[in-house]
């Protein structure tokens, strides 16, 4: 087990434990399917200090996928949309 995953596993309980539900459509020849998937919602604060404490720096994060914006955290910026994170691994 590397230590990044260690440090990974040791910070998974403060997860908020929220799940979102994601259904894709794929669509090819004239058929389709749905795969029902679970995704876990972290909040920007605790993806931030994920990050950090595993290893990376300048994370930066994007709010609705835009990534022409990205920016660091502000001290009192609140979740309220989907947002990608990118960061430097140490």
């Amino acid at each position: 087990m590397n230590n990044t995953y260690k440090k990974f596993a040791k910070y998974y309980d403060f997860y908020t434990k929220d799940f979102d539900d994601d259904i894709p459509l794929y669509i090819d020849n004239n058929s389709q399917d749905e795969i029902l998937t679970k995704r876990e919602f972290i909040d920007k604060s605790q993806m931030t200090e994920l990050l950090f404490e595993t290893g990376f720096k300048d994370i930066e994060l994007t709010d609705y996928y835009d990534l022409n914006v990205f920016h660091k955290l502000n001290k009192n910026e609140k979740t309220n949309s989907s947002y990608v994170v990118k960061g430097k691994k140490i």
